[in-house]
């Protein structure tokens, strides 16, 4: 497929990008702040009154020293206030742990400390964050005390890291990274896969729901892939924005994002015709991934009659993307 021949929804340009340059600009950002080089696939979350935001940074030298990040948006704007770091102990025993740090010693692709690709989803009163290694997916229970909009304490409780359930489908290379969270009859589950089959993932126990969606192929835009938690509509539905991925004329692979809607007991039952995302193909002189167009929506609130997404552009700064009800309303197909 060409890619000037997608299909695609005008998405208002309320969205705005979050570079390091313009926060070193914010005056009431402390000087503890770390030198981040990005500020990568951000995800927002309505939590308790206060906007949080939860990034990936890419320190010097890129792609070893990945980690997480928590601070509070603003009025919607530049992140604000103090960064708290996210820093996971790695997936492996005591007695694992030292052969794990001669592992990382000897491969300067990975790190000790490493968490990538962050999505904040609130489960009852709690707010939790998911996460993954690069191989596997982790998360784990944040808790925050406030003063006023401003957090005054941090703690990030000891990151767990679920098996995977067993189930199989194509194109699966042995990489855990992309679960999108809910908060479902009082469990946190995932929305493990989406193609061929719909499969549900509880934490607590591994119970997986699994069922077949004729309208998945329905998307014409390549691999439905994982996306921002799935939150409750005003009808008591479920939204979550995916990404996916296709090859453009046989080259690099572009990165589009479309939504999808399941009923309250999880079955999926709208998705959308068209992409609600779809980036150009304009080079960012910024930006090491010259040749790939990527969109990776992390986050979803609702604000009144229209949704806030945020989303990583590739792989190099976070935006947020604005779509109204009767935009989804009209990109979504139902069943």
């Amino acid at each position: 497929m060409k890619y000037e021949h997608i299909i695609c929804d005008q998405i208002t340009e309320d969205g705005y990008p979050i570079y390091n340059d313009l926060l070193k600009k914010q005056t009431q950002l402390p000087h503890k702040v770390l030198d981040h080089t990005h500020f990568v696939n951000g995800s927002i979350c309505e939590y308790k009154g206060v906007t949080l935001y939860a990034y990936r940074t890419q320190q010097e030298p890129q792609f070893i020293h990945t980690l997480c990040h928590l601070t509070v948006l603003k009025n919607g704007k530049l992140p604000m206030g103090e960064q708290f770091t996210f820093k996971p102990r790695p997936p492996c025993s005591d007695s694992e742990l030292l052969n794990y740090k001669m592992i990382v010693k000897s491969n300067p692709t990975y790190d000790l400390w490493r968490a990538e690709d962050p999505r904040l989803v609130v489960h009852g009163d709690s707010l939790y964050m998911f996460f993954t290694t690069g191989w596997k997916m982790g998360y784990c229970k944040i808790d925050l005390m406030f003063d006023g909009s401003e957090i005054v304490s941090c703690v990030f409780n000891p990151a767990i890291y679920p098996d995977p359930p067993d189930v199989n489908f194509d194109g699966y290379d042995g990489r855990e990274k992309n679960w999108s969270p809910v908060s479902y009859e009082g469990e946190l589950w995932v929305l493990y896969a989406c193609q061929p089959n719909i499969c549900f993932y509880r934490l607590s126990d591994g119970r997986i729901l699994y069922a077949k969606a004729p309208l998945v192929d329905t998307w014409k835009y390549g691999n439905i892939k994982g996306g921002t938690p799935l939150m409750k509509m005003d009808n008591g539905n479920f939204l979550t924005i995916f990404h996916s991925t296709m090859r453009v004329d046989g080259g690099a692979y572009i990165y589009t994002a479309g939504a999808m809607v399941f009923n309250p007991d999880l079955h999926l039952i709208g998705i959308s015709k068209h992409p609600l995302i779809a980036p150009n193909l304009t080079q960012d002189k910024r930006s090491y991934l010259q040749d790939v167009a990527v969109v990776f929506p992390a986050g979803l609130v609702k604000k009144e009659n229209k949704w806030l997404v945020s989303c990583g552009i590739n792989d190099w700064h976070t935006r947020i993307f604005t779509i109204t009800d009767s935009t989804l309303n009209k990109n979504i197909t139902y069943n």
